[in-house]
């Protein structure tokens, strides 16, 4: 494993020794330990450490108390917070989300309470050895996702791990082992009761995973999706080629990865795709953008009967690159999609700046015609009826008499 080439590693080294140094055991856990086996850069590095809450606080000058109830505190070393938690067996789950008491214990009881068996190994640094207890590596090298024990009572524990374990087979591109995907269906309308963030959050993860197609697919399969998202049966059914050329590259961009899933139910004129914008947390800059998009989507005439100067003029508008990008995927308008997007790129993705100002205009209109008559001459100018600003100041006085 090569962990130490993590750009965060010399931060957490400090953490480390810091903890061993004072008699604690220390190793590296979870999702950290599982991607650096993949040869992955993992996105956080977690320890866990018999030392409690309170000795951490003791140890380390800056914490925060995170979850100190549940033995989870933030140790801030070199300006990076790392997660050290103490391990611990869990008690009942009354709510479906978090255990109602906890004791502190042993490695083997933590990795018992875990979700996946491959979330559940532990790296020891001082040995440089794996600690599984639960059949983790063989489930890595299988590439399956495995609850830990029992199913269902895992899943009972947390309802969001039904998500998660579609949204690890999509990151992982593994499969799901098939007691454990048959627990997901069985308990699948279990989901409701997760909280509206924890649901964006983890849904994004899925399509800007390895294979959003795969967790698409598993939405579908586990019967997740119907839960969710208001007819999605229908959407996915009917949705098979846009998908596939909707995702056919992984992607990062938030808004275009939203936009995209969203997109069948626009194109199918499904209203619903208002209510999971609605429901689901999103910023209202997000928020704002998606809904002007989905609506273009929808009567996609409203904006391409329009002249190719008034077109530009709304290319700085994120709401509306989004649509021509989802235009040229699947081939709406494409010639004129195409040509918008290379414009865009030939004014290095920013919109250029307007040669006539409100100044220019003072003394002849004010409010809302002044607003008229800027964007118009912005239109002309991106059309290209003039060269320059000063051949358009030049013929302002002719616009103005008319």
């Amino acid at each position: 494993m090569n962990i130490q080439s993590h750009p965060h590693w010399p931060a957490l080294e400090k953490i480390y020794h810091k903890l061993v140094d004072n008699g604690y055991k220390a190793y590296l856990a979870g999702g950290c330990v599982r991607d650096a086996l993949l040869n992955k850069t993992a996105n956080d590095l977690d320890l866990a450490t018999d030392a409690t809450p309170e000795a951490i606080e003791k140890l380390f000058p800056k914490t925060v108390a995170v979850g100190k109830a549940f033995g989870v505190m933030l140790v801030i070393e070199d300006g990076i917070s790392f997660e050290v938690a103490t391990f611990r067996s869990d008690g009942n789950y009354a709510d479906g989300r978090r255990p109602d008491s906890v004791v502190f214990t042993t490695p083997e009881e933590d990795a018992l309470r875990r979700d996946f068996t491959v979330n559940a190994l532990f790296y020891d640094l001082n040995q440089g050895r794996v600690l599984d207890f639960v059949g983790g590596l063989k489930d890595l090298a299988d590439k399956k996702i495995k609850a830990v024990g029992n199913p269902e009572e895992r899943f009972r524990e947390d309802h969001l791990r039904l998500l998660r374990a579609v949204r690890f087979a999509a990151q992982l591109d593994f499969a799901i082992e098939p007691e454990t995907f048959t627990a997901v269906k069985q308990l699948a309308n279990s989901v409701k009761t997760v909280s509206a963030e924890r649901i964006h959050e983890e849904s994004f993860k899925l399509l800007k995973s390895t294979n959003p197609l795969r967790g698409l697919q598993l939405l579908h399969e586990s019967g997740l999706g119907k839960v969710l998202f208001p007819g999605w049966q229908n959407i996915y059914a009917k949705s098979q080629k846009e998908y596939q050329l909707l995702f056919a590259n992984p992607s990062k961009d938030e808004a275009f990865l939203w936009f995209a899933f969203l997109t069948p139910w626009a194109l199918q004129k499904d209203l619903e795709w208002q209510w999971i914008i609605d429901t689901y947390r999103f910023s209202r800059i997000l928020q704002k953008t998606l809904k002007r998009a989905l609506e273009y989507v929808e009567n996609p005439k409203h904006f391409f009967l329009a002249t190719p100067g008034e077109q530009l003029a709304l290319l700085g508008d994120e709401s509306v690159r989004l649509f021509i990008r989802v235009c040229q995927l699947l081939g709406i308008e494409s010639r004129g999609a195409d040509l918008m997007m290379k414009q865009w790129q030939a004014w290095g993705e920013k919109m250029p700046e307007a040669w006539v100002k409100g100044d220019d205009l003072k003394g002849h209109f004010e409010g809302r015609e002044l607003g008229i008559w800027l964007h118009k001459l912005f239109v002309m100018q991106l059309e290209g009826r003039f060269h320059s600003r000063e051949e358009m100041m030049a013929q302002l006085p002719n616009f103005l008499k008319t």
